[in-house]
């Protein structure tokens, strides 16, 4: 058997949280028998638009903050819990990686050994009131200014309404009218699936 890594936000998955400070645990299955030696594991992330990932290392946890376990670990592994302390800022990209014995022996990545995808954290902030769009170029980068645009009271509690008109010019005897416009990069340009 070999050492597999389960995480909490899971591996692989896109996890949305309130609190921008997070406490990320790991937890190690190995055969009994290697519980004595030296595991390392650590935090391999990218915070937010960041580019660059940094390393954080995970540490071993006291018994009273480990997750609760649904049940025993069979006697077939053994299991050890790691946590580490990152802050968030709007979101968060991880994986693991882990060795064991000394700190010569090569790192393992939870993607080669699992194939476990990372780990995505995403903050939803709450806006203010203040923080809320009064008008549409809030909304939309560049908005094309060819169209006219006005705001409309909405029935919806915490909404903004706009209507948006673009000038077309009408049908030329059989044949239909239409035009394109360009309305402009909504959200800043940048979509999260």
């Amino acid at each position: 058997m070999s050492a597999f890594i389960v995480t909490y936000p899971p591996l692989g998955q896109v996890t949305q949280l309130q609190n921008s400070e997070l406490t990320i645990h790991a937890v190690l299955e190995i055969p009994p028998e290697s519980t004595t030696e030296n595991w390392q594991l650590a935090l391999w992330y990218s915070n937010g638009d960041q580019e660059e990932w940094e390393e954080a290392v995970l540490v071993p946890s006291i018994h009273d903050v480990r997750p609760t376990e649904l049940h025993e670990s069979i006697g077939a592994a053994a299991r050890l819990y790691f946590t580490t302390r990152v802050v968030v800022r709007s979101s968060l990209t991880f994986t693991i990686k882990f060795r064991q014995g000394t700190d010569d022996q090569e790192w393992k990545w939870v993607r080669s050994e699992q194939g476990s995808g990372d780990a995505i954290v995403i903050i939803n902030q709450k806006p203010t009131r203040e923080d809320d769009p009064e008008d549409l170029p809030d909304l939309i980068r560049d908005l094309n200014p060819e169209l006219e645009w006005k705001r409309h009271m909405s029935q919806s509690p915490g909404t903004r309404l706009w209507t948006v008109e673009a000038q077309v010019h009408g049908a030329k005897e059989d044949e239909s009218a239409f035009v394109e416009v360009p309305l402009g990069i909504p959200w800043g340009g940048r979509f999260l699936r």
